[in-house]
Formats: C-alpha cells, sequence, structure tokens
C-alpha cells in the first residue's frame, strides 16, 4: 500500500474513531447444561468449544464429551455423537455448520467430516488428494464450504453439486507469512470475504473468497494483539475468541480495534473466560463457548457511543474527586479533622488506563466501582463535618443556655437564630455559611459578657474604617476582574473550580471586613487573587491555542479557496471541507483537535490535488498519444497520396511515350 492510501487510511479511522457507534457488552446469562429435561440424564458439559444459533435454538458442541447438544433454555434437549469411530459417533469433535436442514460436523479426532441429518450422524464422503488432519472450524457460504484442516495448515473448499459436495481447491500452507498458516482454528465466510483465525500465528488473515490473501487483523493495531485466536465471526464487527488472553477481541472489518473484554476468570466469575473457543451473534446477543469454565456466556449487544459514555463517566469522576479534595481541605483548615487519603484518584486512572487499551466495557464496569467508592468518602466525609459542626452549635448551645439576664433576651434570641441558621445551613450542606454563623453568635455571646466559646480564636485587632476601605476597594477590583473572566471562560467553554467557587470566598470576604476581621479577609482576598491569576493562566493558554488552530484553519480555506480555483476540473475536496467545518465546530471547545482537524483537512485536499494532478498527466498522456496517432495517420495518408501520384506520372508519362501518333 503506498503512502497516500495508507494516510487516508490512517485519517478515516480518525474520523471513525471520533464519532463512531460501538458495541458495548451486558452480561446476561450463564448457558451450562443444568437445567432440567434431558440434563438430568446427561452429563453436563466438559469442554465447549463451539456454539451456534438457528431460529432461536442454541446448538453446543462438546469436543471432551464428543456431543453436539441442541439446548432449551439451559437443559440440553437433545445430542447427538458420543465417543468411538463408527459412523454415527464422534471422536473430538471441534466445529460444525448449518447447511439448509442439514448440519456438517468437523469430527476431528477421526480426521472426517459427518453430517447430521433427520436427527442422525451420517458419513460424509469426499475424495482428497490429501486427507484431512483433525479439522475444527467450518463455515458455510452460497454453495461452499469452507473447512479448516488446523494440523495441514490450509482452508481446503468444497463444492455443492446437486446434493453433493465434491472438492474444489485449497489455499494456505504451512509457515508464518501472509497467507501461510500454523493451526488454523476457525474459518467464518462473509460478505465475499474468508476469516481464519490462524492459532499459532496469533492472527485473524482475511482473504477473498478465492484464497487471495488481503490482510490480517489482530497484530497490534492500537494496542491490540491476539494470542492464539480460536474461534471467528462476523457480521458488522469481526469478533474473535482469544483463547491465549482469555477474552473476546472485536474489531472493525478493516482491523481496527473497538473493544476487548474479558480475562482470566476467577471463581464463576461472569464476564470474565478460560481460555474462550469459539464466538456467534444472533439477534443482538454475542454466545462465548467458555470452554475450561464448562459454559457458554450469553452477552447483550448494546450500540452506543461508548467513547462518549466512557470519557463522561472520567468526568463525572474528577468532579467528585474535586468535590472530595474539597472536602478535605474545608474540614483540615476549618475544622482540624484530618481525613482519610482518597483511593479515587487510583481507580479514576484504573479507568483511564482500561479506557487507553479501548476495552470499554470493562472501563463502564470500572467507572461504576470508582463511583461507588467516591459516593461513600463523600458521605463518611460529610459524616464527619456534619458531625464536628453539630458538636460545636452544642458548645455554644450550652453556653447560652447558661445565660440568665433577662436585660439582655432581645441579644438571646439573637444569638439563638443564628444558631438555628446554623443548624438550617449544616442540614442542607451549606458547612462554611454554618460556621461562619457560629462564629457570628460566638462573637455577639462575647459581647455579651459570655464566658468560654465554641471555638477559641485569638481576638484580632479592630480594622479602622481606611483600612475597611482599602480592603472593599481590592475586593470589589477582584469583582470586577472575576466577573469579567467568568463571561472569557463561558465564551472558550472553559469551566474553572476556583472562579466558579469564588461568589462563596467574595461572601466571606465581606463579612470578615464588616466584622473588621482583617487577616481573614485579607486572606480570602489573597486566595481570590490566587484563583483569578490561575484563571487567567489557563485562559492564556486557552486563547493561544485558539489562535494557533484559527491560524490553521484560515490557511487551510485559503488552501481549498486556491484548489477549487483550478481551470476546467478541480479537484474533490469535499471531505477535506466537512473536516474544516469539524475543525471550525471545534475551535473554543477544543482548540488543540480542531487545529488537528484542520490539518488533517489540509492533508486530504493536498491528496485530492494530487489524485487530480495524477490523473491530468494521464490525460495529457493519452491526448497526446492520440495526437501522435493522428499526426502518425496524417503521415501516412500523406505519403500513401504521394506515392500515387508519382505513380501516376510514370503511367502518364508511358503513354505519352508508346501510344500511336504521339511524337518522341
Amino acid at each position: 500500500m503506498g503512502y497516500e492510501n495508507k494516510l487516508i487510511c490512517f485519517l478515516f479511522a480518525l474520523l471513525l474513531f471520533a464519532g463512531a457507534v460501538w458495541p458495548n457488552f451486558i452480561y446476561n446469562k450463564t448457558i451450562n447444561g443444568t437445567g432440567a429435561d434431558f440434563s438430568e440424564k446427561y452429563d453436563v458439559f466438559e469442554n465447549p468449544v463451539g456454539v451456534a444459533v438457528k431460529n432461536g435454538t442454541v446448538y453446543v458442541i462438546d469436543s471432551d464429551r464428543s456431543y453436539l447438544f441442541t439446548m432449551s433454555g439451559n437443559a440440553i434437549a437433545y445430542r447427538v455423537g458420543g465417543e468411538g469411530a463408527d459412523i454415527s459417533s464422534l471422536s473430538s469433535p471441534r466445529g460444525f455448520a448449518f447447511d439448509g436442514n442439514d448440519i456438517i460436523i468437523s469430527d476431528s479426532g477421526n480426521n472426517k467430516l459427518k453430517r447430521l441429518r433427520y436427527g442422525a450422524v451420517t458419513s460424509f464422503n469426499v475424495q482428497l488428494a490429501t486427507s484431512f488432519d483433525s479439522p475444527r472450524g467450518i463455515s458455510s457460504y452460497g454453495n461452499s464450504l469452507y473447512i479448516a484442516d488446523t494440523s495441514n495448515d490450509r482452508i481446503v473448499v468444497l463444492k455443492k453439486v446437486n446434493d453433493a459436495y465434491q472438492f474444489d481447491f485449497v489455499f494456505g500452507s504451512s509457515g508464518s507469512s501472509d497467507g501461510q498458516f500454523n493451526a488454523p482454528a476457525s474459518v467464518f465466510a462473509y460478505d465475499g470475504k474468508v476469516y481464519v483465525a490462524d492459532k499459532y500465528n496469533n492472527k485473524v488473515q482475511v482473504f477473498s473468497l478465492n484464497g487471495t490473501f488481503e490482510r490480517s487483523i489482530g497484530i497490534g493495531k492500537g494496542g491490540v494483539t491476539l494470542l492464539s485466536p480460536s474461534g471467528v465471526y462476523v457480521s458488522d464487527f469481526v469478533y474473535v475468541a482469544d483463547s491465549g488472553n482469555n477474552r473476546v477481541a472485536v474489531f472493525t472489518k478493516t482491523g481496527e480495534p473497538v473493544e476487548t473484554f474479558g480475562g482470566p476468570a476467577e471463581a464463576e466469575h461472569m464476564k470474565r473466560f478460560s481460555n474462550p473457543q469459539g464466538v456467534w451473534v444472533d439477534s443482538g446477543m454475542l454466545y462465548v463457548a467458555d470452554s475450561y469454565k464448562a459454559r457458554v456466556q450469553v452477552f447483550k449487544i448494546n450500540m452506543s457511543s461508548t467513547n462518549a459514555e466512557v470519557e463522561e463517566k472520567i468526568a463525572q469522576l474528577n468532579v467528585k474527586l474535586a468535590e472530595i479534595a474539597s472536602l478535605a481541605a474545608f474540614a483540615k483548615t476549618n475544622l482540624g479533622i484530618s481525613t482519610p487519603a482518597s483511593a479515587l484518584a487510583t481507580c479514576i486512572d484504573g479507568v483511564s488506563a482500561v479506557y487507553e487499551e479501548m476495552e470499554f466495557t470493562q472501563a463502564l464496569s470500572k467507572a461504576q466501582e470508582c463511583n461507588e467508592t467516591a459516593d461513600n468518602e463523600i458521605a463518611d466525609m460529610k459524616a464527619a463535618i456534619v458531625t464536628e459542626i453539630q458538636k460545636r452549635i452544642g458548645t455554644a448551645q450550652s453556653r447560652l443556655g447558661g445565660f440568665a439576664d433577662e436585660n439582655q433576651a432581645q441579644k438571646k434570641a439573637e444569638v439563638q437564630a443564628l444558631l438555628n441558621l446554623a443548624s438550617s445551613n449544616v442540614s442542607a450542606g451549606n458547612y462554611e455559611t454554618a460556621l461562619l454563623k457560629i462564629g457570628e453568635a460566638d462573637k455577639k455571646m462575647d459581647g455579651m459578657g459570655l464566658p468560654g466559646g465554641s471555638t477559641e480564636v485569638e481576638e484580632e485587632a479592630p480594622t479602622g474604617t481606611q483600612d475597611a476601605q482599602i480592603l472593599l476597594a481590592s475586593l470589589n477590583a477582584l469583582k470586577g476582574q472575576i466577573s469579567f473572566i467568568k463571561a472569557e471562560l463561558f465564551t472558550y467553554g472553559m469551566f474553572d473550580a476556583g472562579i466558579e467557587n469564588a461568589q462563596l470566598g467574595i461572601s466571606r470576604a465581606e463579612i470578615y471586613i464588616s466584622s473588621s476581621q482583617a487577616q481573614k479577609a485579607e486572606a480570602e482576598l489573597n486566595s481570590l487573587e490566587s484563583a483569578v491569576v490561575s484563571a487567567r493562566k489557563s485562559l492564556n493558554d486557552r486563547k493561544e491555542a485558539v489562535a494557533n488552530a484559527s491560524a490553521k484553519i484560515n490557511e487551510t480555506e485559503k488552501y481549498l479557496q486556491q484548489s477549487d480555483s483550478g481551470f476546467l476540473v478541480t479537484p474533490d475536496t469535499s471531505s477535506a471541507k466537512a473536516r474544516l467545518e469539524e475543525a471550525k465546530g471545534k475551535l473554543y471547545a477544543d482548540p488543540k483537535g480542531a487545529e488537528t482537524l484542520a490539518k488533517e483537512a489540509q492533508l486530504l485536499a493536498g491528496q485530492a490535488e494530487n489524485a487530480l494532478t495524477q490523473v491530468k498527466i494521464i490525460v495529457g498522456i493519452g491526448v497526446l498519444a492520440v495526437l501522435a496517432g493522428i499526426a502518425v495517420f496524417a503521415l501516412l495518408v500523406w505519403y500513401v497520396f504521394k506515392k500515387r501520384k508519382a505513380a501516376r506520372g510514370r503511367i502518364n508519362s508511358e503513354e505519352r511515350k508508346w501510344k500511336p501518333g504521339l511524337k518522341r
């Protein structure tokens, strides 16, 4: 594949992953043959290696039991085969395929194929130059049957003539190169292609129907490498039983990794596998033959924008992490409570790591676990904070209860009102406001001459009028800056926790200034100023990124305009224009992404121009060839005409020479 084609594929993959809809998998049920009916007299599964569904009926083949089972729910409804070498028996069968009303079975231990017809196993005779050796996977497609002849490292293709199959051709040989096999374990023909799970070459190979190699899947692209794949099924996606990794891997038909899920099974853990061998999809359900766990696991395929869903969950967890950090800082600074270190940050890192491996379903599951961890931590922190604040309210209440001076009943009522406000704010989760009200109540009780207090605070020197005016002026200036920054943050689609929470700091500063607590007021102002500086830095970074992206977008627009202004024929820049429009839409919210999209648009436009240039060159050469042909033809016509004219002149001369009556 040339550089240009590779680049097109790369850009297409980027677009595909940006907005595509991918499947994720939700555990539905387990089939292990332990239900009633025939299961009571038949042994259950031992080593199920293949599963398929037809007309709602589930079929399972068990290599250790040497039976093909028909299931009814979780019960074995019917079985055929049984260990043996005779016609009606099977030995380590490994695969099967539906052929009209028949089922073709790979009788691997007997190195044969068998046919299940009218409920009985019969022979399936076909003449081969080299006999089968441990055949496994089978796939029926049209009038052809594709068989993975595992130990012969080849795919045998049979063609149906009337009601019988005859040899058509084989492809593949032993080796590790493209088109060669090392124990092909499964084969599936779909939509004009043949997919082969090449077990010990650790990949899925894709061929045309006539056996021409086209590409390999699962060899490291997107970070996904298969290990001993044993089963493959293809519909909208390519589903692979990635046996050596104890998982299912899902790809697009071009080989882009979409999802992996599973992992070594622990006990009877669902959604984990132990040597999965076969996969099948039917009616929106994924069936996995989990061989070493003697079961078939069934999953509902949920088509959703998994990328966006996982990213939204991670964003929500980060918001909760910020809340935990804020609660911990509040508890430490205002209440002297040391809270345990949060486990959420590590948990989020785990979700991100799984997500980066494109294991979307596992990422969602882990995100749910992290969400529970976050909720528990937040609840514990809030409980500790509420307990401490209520303790302080109780201390202040006791202090007030010991005051019996009827002359200050009005002041006592005011203090009680403040404590009531503190209690209601605690219930509403407004912990800082509750503490401020307790502080105001303590200050009033101090003025009433009451001993003790809910907090031991060193008395600040009263703030002078001039100092208060300076502090107010600084606060008003910060208010203006914060208001302006908020508007800019909104314009650029940004969120800044410091600015969003600034109103609370402003309220505290106003209370401290009005109550002559200069040091605390200055501390709040410093905190607000730090938030402003931090937000401005973030804004400046975003503005710079937007400027860079905008410049690249403008450059690309000019490039496209030049491309569209060609003489007579212009390149097809529709893909580039679409990418550029996408870049414009992301300019403020994601400037780096917008810049990348603009670069991609320019590359696409350049490719379109190059393609058109190549066409023009070919057309030009063609025109020149036609002109040259015309010239050669004209030259030949002239030459013939000249020759004929010369010949006619000679004849006339001869006639004049010999004609009687003419003078010599």
